[in-house]
């Protein structure tokens, strides 16, 4: 893999992980109108760039991570669970966060083996991304809440994350914002924690995939995979500071207006052959 191509999945991983499109799912179609021969699929690959950009989370939310680890030590006083998650930030965000990663990693253990190729497939994920594009326009149109994230609206948002986790083109962030401003969480907490939640799966991936990294990382060269991560590093952080306004003020309708036309392109490209 050239540095350039390595260059263009980093910058395509760093804005879709965060802008409600589906980075997974513009990978693949990145890969498949590069053309696979010249960029071929390489799941480890794609682990390492979750990696960088679960690294711009931490940067640009290091208070947030800052006071979700202040509640880890609460973990190991089990009598005080009840009230600590009533009245400690820290601690109520960090229960939410594991409880949120449950639904993904069930459906990651249960279909790991179906989601090693179902998740490849370009036509798969241009016909997802149409509804993407459906479910964002919905969503955009949810009244504000002011409800304080809690256990149920976390397992709606992991419930929503696993979604994401199938379906190839079904955009993460994309379908945890928008559960949350279903369940009425205020807009406020809910851009924070979906990007916070997503730390789990991300870093996960990582670790699984250690070993393929070690080994197809070294084939495959370290400049452009070193180069690659490093843009979806610095556009990840752009990408989050930029979104997190747009969530604030409810504005996902572009974003939905996007997957749509780039859903129904790549379906009349890959699936009818129209062009």
């Amino acid at each position: 893999m050239h540095w350039w191509d390595a260059v263009v999945l980093g910058i395509i991983q760093g804005i879709g992980e965060f802008l409600p499109i589906s980075s997974s799912g513009h990978l693949v179609l990145a890969r498949a109108w590069m053309g696979e021969g010249r960029v071929p699929q390489n799941l480890a690959f794609d682990a390492l760039l979750h990696l960088a950009t679960a690294l711009s989370v931490i940067v640009v939310f290091h208070r947030e991570v800052g006071q979700v680890l202040t509640g880890v030590p609460r973990l190991f006083s089990p009598s005080t669970w009840k009230r600590d998650f009533d009245g400690h930030a820290g601690f109520r965000t960090l229960v939410c966060i594991a409880v949120s990663a449950v639904p993904a990693l069930a459906v990651g253990l249960m279909f790991k083996a179906f989601l090693s190729t179902f998740r490849e497939r370009a036509d798969v994920v241009s016909m997802v991304l149409i509804a993407t594009g459906c479910w964002l326009l919905v969503a955009s149109r949810f009244a504000p809440g002011q409800r304080r994230l809690g256990l149920k609206e976390a397992v709606a948002m992991g419930a929503a994350q696993s979604v994401s986790v199938i379906f190839p083109g079904f955009s993460r962030s994309g379908s945890t914002i928008g559960t949350g401003l279903l369940c009425g969480v205020a807009r406020e907490a809910v851009g924070p924690f979906a990007f916070l939640m997503a730390l789990v799966p991300n870093l996960g991936a990582a670790v699984l995939k250690g070993r393929e990294i070690l080994r197809e990382g070294a084939a495959d060269a370290g400049a452009p995979v070193f180069v690659g991560c490093l843009a979806a590093f610095v556009v990840g952080v752009a990408a989050l500071r930029w979104l997190l306004p747009f969530v604030r003020r409810g504005s996902l309708r572009p974003f939905g207006w996007y997957c749509l036309v780039v859903g129904i392109v790549s379906t009349a490209h890959l699936v009818l052959h129209v062009f």
